[in-house]
């Protein structure tokens, strides 16, 4: 969409990080194996594999073949097979040579992905794309002195590849490593899941590793209003409701990488055929960069149908309200904060899915979305059953809070989940119900409350960054209130 999208990174890459890649590549928050211990690289580097034995691993040919990147992922992946066969012809057994496209890098961090490298290659002429795995540091075994050597090899030829995204590399490279199939699932595997892991070799003279770019993102919830309202006025709305067209007019004139809807999305009722008349001529125009958050009015039509069906494979998955993504150096959580619908208390799965998806991501800075927020100075006066949440993303010390529900702005200090002061744990909150459908009143000003507004339209733009972010409250046209600041993450 002209005008809405940045320019960034590829598409690819940028959907690389978006769809957390390491599920990919089968490196999940494992904990350490035997591997590590045993001194054994390969099994180090297949904790997900099941095609060969680690006996048979150690057979390994030292003899290169020289190899394009798409006969490799074109080999037909074995099946269930004994250890001792041959592996159609040693697909497994053997060390290639390749020539490639550097496409990404990330650093392993945690449990057994301690010093990994994992990087994304391509083939030149075809773009087919592979995994490659450098050793760890520590690995010993057979072939333990080539893979450190191939991994110093890079990080000269590349520098260090950041822990919590894949950062884009340019350049050429010729890799040597060893052939093992691993899982096949996410949007960048081959088709048969062969990776070269460890490599035993490295060389490239134009190995370019470019810095993540901040990422920009504008946020705000209670949106537009139901086309049978009277001031509706056939989308254009009144000086004091229904300026969903002006708040979407914000968004355009931004350049932004993705936009929050923060529930509420479509008044009155969330209603199937609402939707088309209201959101879609005015927030829908950034709907492929939106990632939308459940609200309560949602709820008012039958299991949401009207928001899930609109919002689709974006809402995560059906019914459920929760999911999360990687946006650059950041890790975004979803949350559904309708806990009469989709429990929130601690131990439900959605409180569980959370803490588990925290630990799985180490990403150095962390948002979460949800609509109804635990602190306000607007009319709900907060809703204490969003505790937990707070409760599990205080301990994994993130960053931002996100909420809509009550219609106005209204910036928080960072606060433990009690709502104590604590500026170096604390999470800084932000209420923002101004996306257009009306502005609400205050009923008492909540403890840390710093900056409020409730007489004006208009969305909140974060710029993030690898270890910090900027706020600015950006108003519709012909208004004059603003809010800006930064702060670190922890």
């Amino acid at each position: 969409m002209p005008g809405v999208l940045r320019g960034a990174l590829p598409v690819a890459i940028a959907a690389l990080a978006a769809a957390g890649f390491a599920a990919t590549v089968g490196l999940g928050n494992r904990p350490a194996t035997a591997a590590v211990e045993q001194g054994s690289c390969a099994r180090l580097f297949r904790q997900s594999v099941r095609t060969l034995s680690d006996r048979a691993a150690k057979r390994i040919t030292r003899r290169v073949t020289p190899e394009r990147v798409s006969r490799l992922v074109s080999l037909r992946r074995p099946r269930r097979v004994k250890a001792s066969t041959s592996r159609l012809g040693g697909a497994e057994r053997r060390t290639y040579r390749i020539k490639v496209r550097l496409v990404a890098a990330r650093l392993g961090a945690g449990g057994a992905r301690t010093g990994e490298i994992e990087l994304v290659v391509a083939d030149p002429s075809t773009g087919q794309r592979m995994v490659v795995g450098f050793a760890d540091p520590a690995c010993r075994g057979q072939r333990a002195a080539a893979a450190r050597s191939a991994r110093a090899s890079f990080l000269t030829a590349c520098g260090a590849p950041p822990e919590t995204y894949y950062a884009r590399l340019t350049g050429t490279a010729r890799i040597a490593g060893v052939g093992f199939f691993g899982p096949r699932a996410g949007p960048f595997a081959t088709r048969n899941g062969l990776q070269l892991r460890p490599a035993t070799d490295f060389h490239s003279d134009d190995c370019v590793l470019w810095p993540e770019p901040p990422r920009v993102v504008a946020a705000a919830g209670d949106i537009a209003c139901d086309p049978d309202n009277p001031l509706f006025n056939g989308g254009q709305g009144a000086p004091r409701a229904c300026r969903m067209l002006a708040t979407s007019d914000v968004l355009l004139r931004l350049k932004l990488d993705a936009v929050l809807p923060l529930g509420d999305t479509q008044y009155d009722y969330g209603a199937p055929e609402a939707y088309p008349l209201s959101y879609e001529p005015t927030w829908g125009r950034v709907k492929a960069i939106s990632h939308p958050v459940i609200g309560n009015h949602e709820y008012l039509s039958p299991r949401a149908e009207g928001y899930f069906d609109y919002f689709g494979h974006t809402a995560g998955p059906l019914g459920r309200g929760y999911y999360s993504f990687d946006l650059g150096a950041w890790h975004v959580v979803v949350l559904n904060a309708n806990c009469s619908i989709v429990r929130c208390r601690a131990g439900s799965p959605q409180e569980k899915w959370l803490r588990d998806d925290l630990v799985a991501h180490t990403n150095g800075c962390v948002l979460a979305l949800w609509h109804q927020a635990l602190f306000s100075s607007g009319w709900s006066r907060g809703t204490r059953a969003v505790r937990p949440f707070w409760d599990d993303l205080y301990k994994a010390g993130a960053d931002l809070v996100l909420n809509g529900h009550d219609h106005d702005y209204e910036r928080f200090a960072p606060q433990s989940p009690s709502g104590s002061l604590d500026s170096s744990r604390g999470i800084r909150e932000f209420v923002v119900g101004t996306g257009g459908s009306y502005l609400g009143p205050w009923t008492g000003i909540a403890p840390n409350s710093e900056v409020r507004e409730n007489h004006t339209f208009g969305v909140l733009k974060l710029t993030l960054r690898d270890a910090s972010y900027d706020w600015e409250f950006v108003p519709v046209a012909g208004s004059e209130f603003t809010d800006s600041g930064s702060g670190a993450c922890h």
